[in-house]
């Protein structure tokens, strides 16, 4: 488990993590923090909560993150 006050990219970073599910908060947050970061362990990131805006999947795709739109009930 991280510790608590870790950020998500040090969180990425550093543990082995393969699949993550966030908001578009959160992707928008972790794409700010570097250009350069990659992070090899993770699979797929599920995405969902809200609309997403088309530039933040294509800078999501020019960093080679793998997201996937997700929408459950209340999305519905």
């Amino acid at each position: 488990m991280p510790d608590r006050g870790q950020t998500l990219d040090a969180v990425l970073a550093h543990h082995e993590v393969s699949h993550l599910s966030v908001v578009v908060t959160q992707l928008h947050r972790l794409l700010q923090q570097s250009d350069t970061v990659s992070y090899p362990s993770l699979r797929y990131i599920i995405l969902g909560g809200s609309p997403v805006p088309l530039k933040l999947l294509e800078h999501a795709n020019a960093r080679g993150l793998p997201v996937f739109a997700s929408y459950g009930c209340t999305e519905m």
